[in-house]
């Protein structure tokens, strides 16, 4: 089996439950840009039947909806509803984080829809301890392997 329909198989298991398809997506997964077999990406402006977008009509009316859900299927999925509820619980707060420079807060995000779906993500927050009295800066970044792996402190909650 290819290892790309071996991985388009393993997507639609449960990896959380069973951690030998986590460990088997793991062996899966490609870091090394020279193993990329040669491809070439479609015109942005091909249309389906072979023609070409010829208009900004065409463009904003038909072809972009088109490229956005191939993006929706294939790639990001859908975009979820605004939920019903939400909270925020905050699981730790460590006050002397980053050699004592920052305050670092774990939080978790709770989103639910009154149909009972539900889901919950983990925040890993660090401010400037002048964050306290004076507006700083933030970014957000993903981690896919869990918030413990974007630092060295010890005492993060694995999460992932």
């Amino acid at each position: 089996m290819h290892y790309l329909d071996e991985a388009k198989q393993l997507a639609t298991l449960d990896y959380q439950a069973d951690p030998k398809v986590r460990e088997r997506i793991l062996q899966l997964t490609n870091y090394d840009e020279a193993l990329v077999p040669t491809y070439e990406l479609p015109s942005p402006l091909a249309k389906p039947d072979g023609g070409k977008v010829q208009t900004a009509f065409e463009w904003v009316n038909f072809q972009r909806p088109a490229i956005f859900k191939i993006f929706q299927e294939q790639m990001y999925g859908k975009i979820p509803p605004r939920p019903d509820q939400t909270r925020f619980e905050i699981l730790s707060i460590r006050e002397d984080a980053l050699d004592n420079t920052a305050i670092r807060k774990e939080v978790r995000l709770h989103f639910s829809m009154n149909s009972g779906k539900q889901h919950a993500i983990d925040l890993l927050l660090y401010a400037p301890k002048s964050a306290a009295t004076t507006p700083a800066p933030a970014f957000l970044g993903l981690c896919f392997k869990g918030n413990h792996a974007t630092t060295d402190e010890k005492d993060v909650r694995m999460t992932g």
